[in-house]
């Protein structure tokens, strides 16, 4: 994991590093798009072409493959752009790419650097939702990141290890039997979320995004399901969803934020329903139902 940088859409390598004191002018222009030449010292004179090109006194060329494809992270298909930029000494020279353009990348990048360079004096610099991230040109490790904390965490998966099952029956305003009934059937890990998916973009320091799927039968629509949704972390913590999936009778995935350490939660559901009528509502509510999830790292 020290020789990746990831983001959503992006799963970013130095493949392969090299330096060398002088380049041929083929090599040089094909790598760089640029013309290798002596200027002229007078406009009537033309540009002289060359066949070596040299960096300047104390320097040497840095060349480096870069690789980037997408990590596929749930939920699919709300992935932010990325910008990836080359630094020298801490100054933008170019920019490499930018996944608005797709998201598997490959290139080379060459450039001038001090010979005793350090490996974080020429990165190559990933910005996503306001978080950046490098990757070393000299040596292809990672040397920053904002949100250090996702690589304990990306890949890991979300096992049901338990789940109770609910089912009960109610009566309707008019009279009629009318059933509630689910459990909890999965969830994921993720340290991104779109606003659209009922995320807040990265899940914020130390924290990750929790994403629990329930199976929950729609009920009479005279009636108000009025149950809710929280974990019990191991700690006894109680966390609340961010959203609120059971106004969607839970097609919307309970989606919670928690500590990355997280190993295993307690997901409680307590049923309640309010059967609307007349002037007057009944409630009907029942023992909480429980899952117990386990988080298995990659």
């Amino acid at each position: 994991m020290q020789n990746r940088l990831l983001a959503p859409a992006v799963d970013l390598r130095i493949t392969e590093v090299a330096q060398t004191q002088t380049l041929s002018a083929a090599v040089y222009e094909d790598l760089t798009g640029e013309e290798a030449v002596i200027e002229a010292e007078s406009m009537d004179e033309e540009d002289e072409p060359v066949e070596t090109v040299a960096p300047a006194e104390g320097q040497v060329f840095l060349i480096a493959n870069y690789a980037s494809d997408d990590p596929k992270w749930e939920p699919r298909g709300n992935e932010p752009d990325s910008e990836a930029s080359i630094l020298i000494a801490g100054n933008e020279i170019a920019e490499a790419f930018s996944t608005d353009d797709g998201t598997m990348q490959r290139g080379t990048i060459v450039a001038s650097v001090p010979a005793e360079a350090s490996p974080d004096s020429a990165v190559l610099e990933v910005e996503t939702d306001e978080a950046f991230q490098s990757l070393s040109l000299l040596d292809g490790s990672r040397v920053s990141s904002d949100v250090e904390h996702i690589y304990g965490v990306t890949g890991s998966t979300v096992e049901v290890v338990s789940a109770e099952e609910f089912e009960e029956t109610f009566k309707t305003w008019v009279g009629d039997d009318a059933r509630m009934a689910g459990s909890v059937v999965g969830g994921f890990l993720t340290p991104w979320m779109d606003s659209s998916d009922d995320g807040q973009g990265w899940a914020g320091t130390d924290q990750v995004y929790l994403a629990v799927d329930v199976d929950w039968a729609e009920i009479d629509a005279s009636t108000a399901d009025r149950s809710s949704i929280y974990l019990q972390l191991p700690d006894e913590t109680t966390v609340r969803p961010d959203n609120s999936p059971v106004d969607s009778n839970f097609e919307d995935d309970a989606v919670f934020r928690i500590p990355v350490d997280t190993e295993d939660v307690t997901v409680v559901i307590e049923p309640e329903v309010e059967v609307i009528g007349g002037t007057s509502s009944n409630v009907d509510d029942w023992q909480p139902v429980e899952a117990e999830l386990a988080i298995h790292a990659a």
